[in-house]
């Protein structure tokens, strides 16, 4: 633990929390958040997202990963709920107690200061939206910035065992940190923000109220979107006086999105090029034809999920350049296509692909006899791991390698072509470098090609 920073009330109040036996970290957080907020009273579902977003977050640095053990990490990483038994538990809940708690409790200690800050007069429906731009959008948009630091002026916040105990002291101790008048500012604005997004989302597109206010006429919508916007435009005034307009922030963001837009015609390109050859039967269409329409199922949310990021954190006095963009853009991306196979797994779909628009269903990623073939490479790459070259079957502290996982993961999507484990090891790149052996994207998808050439000999596929 973070020896400097004190116990709350002198004892670990948490303790009564530990579980007997092995439970899921979803149900003993949310035992956590309700037995906080009976000590004292916080918005309880703003705290629990903040609880949740700073715990994973601390998973992260080296630290951090000391801190929960190897077992606490996996919980808290798992893509889906895992159980844990009592003493992991224990851990991970003094982490909540001693470090989650006091940073979810001083983010959404910023919520109410928000709330006062609304427009006021609009329906219910509308006024509960603005509600949850303030204890969900704006504070989250705090915490990330916080996690993320803001330009240089204020380091991240898992940037050093250091550097959060002084800020947890300070949330613990008067819920005054240093940064408060950047961390105030930062959350205005992120709320600003949001206030002029939600006018703009209803004003384009005015059936969302109308569906729950059928007494309004579209003219009705789009006057109180121009309100909203003159509300938003008042505290930006006020808490940003000579900063960039919301406009520029959004060409700022367009500008930074170039780099993207080639990438996605590039794969939209490729896509028509491998159509084609398959179809003048130049060539099979193989498994890189299925991978990419398994990602460009997703560009499109992402792309704009991207755009709103980009805008609200130039509008929030962030530098960012277009590799920023294209990370956040990929790994948007990577993360639909994960949730996807997730579902997948679970037998929730049917193909690698859930085609919700009801067109025809996409080819599942690999058939018949390729298939057989890249799960003999797998299996060879699991069963004799700890014979692969260059110890990427090896783990370190108790956590599998890139290496290791991403090539498990390709190939259960049949990403072999070499040029194919480029791109995605350079997309993944961001996420996985920690664990990764390599120091670089391409050195990352050379281990990966030379170790599922090695898997391909060791299956006895090739002499």
């Amino acid at each position: 633990m973070i020896h400097s920073v004190p116990e709350p009330s002198g004892e670990r109040w948490w303790a009564h929390l530990y579980p007997e036996s092995a439970v899921s970290r979803k149900t003993l957080t949310h035992s956590f958040a309700k037995a906080s907020q009976e000590r004292s009273r916080v918005e309880f579902r703003a705290f629990i997202e903040q609880l949740n977003g700073f715990s994973i977050a601390l998973t992260k640095p080296e630290w951090g990963k000391d801190e929960y053990s190897v077992d606490g990490v996996r919980c808290m990483q798992a893509p889906k709920e895992e159980s844990l038994n009592s003493p992991g538990w224990a851990r991970v809940l003094d982490i909540y107690g001693r470090i989650s708690d006091p940073l979810a409790r001083y983010v959404v200690g910023y919520y109410p200061r928000l709330h006062d800050m609304r427009p006021r007069g609009f329906p219910k429906g509308m006024m509960d939206a603005i509600k949850d731009l303030a204890r969900l959008n704006a504070c989250t948009a705090l915490r990330t910035a916080m996690l993320s630091g803001f330009s240089g002026r204020v380091p991240p916040l898992f940037d050093s065992k250091d550097h959060t105990a002084v800020v947890v002291v300070a949330a613990t101790v008067d819920g005054r940190v240093t940064e408060a008048d950047v961390h105030e500012q930062y959350a205005v604005l992120a709320y600003v923000n949001e206030l002029s997004k939600y006018a703009n989302s209803i004003s384009g597109t005015p059936g969302k109220v109308l569906k729950s206010e059928p007494r309004l006429t579209e003219l009705d919508v789009r006057a109180m979107a121009d309100e909203i916007v003159a509300h938003a435009d008042e505290l930006r005034t006020h808490y940003a006086a000579g900063g960039p307009s919301i406009e520029e922030c959004t060409a700022t963001a367009d500008s930074l999105l170039s780099q993207v837009d080639a990438q996605i015609g590039s794969a939209a390109r490729e896509i028509v090029a491998i159509e084609s050859a398959a179809a003048d039967r130049r060539t099979s269409p193989g498994p890189n034809l299925y991978f990419l329409r398994e990602q460009s199922e997703h560009f499109a949310e992402a792309r704009e999920s991207t755009r709103n990021e980009l805008a609200s954190r130039a509008f929030c006095g962030d530098i960012l350049t277009e590799q920023d963009a294209a990370y956040m853009f990929w790994g948007r991306v990577n993360a639909a296509v994960r949730r996807e196979r997730t579902a997948k797994r679970s037998g929730t779909t049917s193909t690698c692909t859930d085609d919700e628009g009801g067109g025809p269903t996409a080819p599942e990623p690999v058939r018949d006899s390729m298939s057989a073939v890249l799960e003999k490479v797998k299996n060879s790459v699991l069963d004799f791991r700890d014979e692969i070259p260059g110890g990427f079957g090896q783990q370190r502290n108790n956590i599998n390698t890139a290496e290791f996982d991403i090539i498990v993961e390709m190939l259960d999507c049949g990403i072999i072509d070499i040029h194919d484990i480029q791109t995605f090891c350079k997309q993944q790149w961001p996420e996985r470098e920690p664990n990764a052996v390599a120091s670089t994207p391409r050195t990352l998808a050379d281990n990966a090609i030379n170790t599922i050439r090695w898997a391909v000999t060791r299956s006895g596929l090739s002499k």
